[in-house]
């Protein structure tokens, strides 16, 4: 049976597979698997939408083409290098305009699509976590990202509640989704967020993973054999693993140093 961890080896892949052939530090890494993790369910939640919407209006339909479009677009923008933290801004940017629009697409307000808004300060704790500037590694809350995801949220809710009080509904027909749609948007929603959320998981456990696996290695001089230490001084080895606590450091004669010192006598 295939093991359970290579499930995560193997999306991380295909995450990676988006990266630009350019350096990249452990937070643009971090972020733009976040980026492009969140394009390709983008990407997959907007084709869906279009299959099971059949009866939908076409200026719905061509809004869920133009996202699914556009999600594609990012995933190129990311694979040619465009800074990740840029995307991401214009990512939620795009969900939020997308997800106010196609809320309008009826005459009535639906609750159950306004709740999609929620995905506005998900996705900006996951891609813009607080970081630790001497590591630069993300770590696991947010900060301002998330503040302005939520009040993003909350202040378009408001904009198409508005909207549609006013008759601003693109000139749909009155219609009420069948409890099959309804089902099925649920599902599609609860699926969303848990996919997010699982995916910021697995990209910050990978990023501290990598993390650790260069804090194992120890750069030393290949001629005195002097170690660099975190700020970039170079001491001896005893004073290293003194510094790091390592292990309790005592001095002893090797076999070799040994015979030479009784030699010279």
């Amino acid at each position: 049976m295939p093991d359970a961890s290579s499930t995560p080896n193997r999306f991380l892949r295909v995450l990676d597979w988006w990266r630009p052939r350019r350096d990249l530090s452990r937070l643009q890494l971090f972020q733009l698997r976040c980026v492009v993790a969140y394009s390709l369910f983008g990407f997959v939640v907007a084709i869906y939408s279009l299959i099971q919407s059949a009866g939908a209006s076409a200026t719905g339909k061509a809004m869920l083409a133009s996202y699914a479009s556009l999600t594609l677009a990012f995933l190129v923008a990311a694979r040619i290098g465009v800074p990740a933290s840029r995307l991401a801004w214009a990512g939620i940017l795009l969900l939020g305009v997308f997800l106010s629009l196609f809320g309008l697409v009826t005459t009535t307000v639906r609750i159950d699509q306004l709740f999609w808004l929620v995905l506005l300060p998900v996705s900006a704790r996951a891609v813009f976590p607080s970081v630790d500037p001497d590591r630069d590694a993300p770590s696991s809350s947010g900060g301002r990202a998330t503040l302005y995801g939520a009040i993003g949220a909350v202040v378009l809710g408001f904009v198409v509640v508005v909207a549609q009080a006013n008759g601003i509904n693109f000139g749909q027909v009155p219609s009420e989704a069948s409890p099959v749609v309804k089902a099925s948007e649920h599902l599609l929603f609860v699926a969303t967020v848990v996919g997010l959320l699982w995916v910021h998981e697995l990209t910050v456990r990978a990023s501290l993973e990598e993390l650790r696996m260069l804090q194992r290695l120890i750069t030393y001089c290949a001629w005195c054999h002097d170690v660099c230490d975190d700020d970039g001084t170079w001491v001896r080895p005893d004073q290293y693993l003194v510094r790091h606590q390592r292990a309790p450091v005592t001095h002893g004669m090797c076999p070799d140093c040994f015979e030479k010192q009784t030699a010279t006598k």
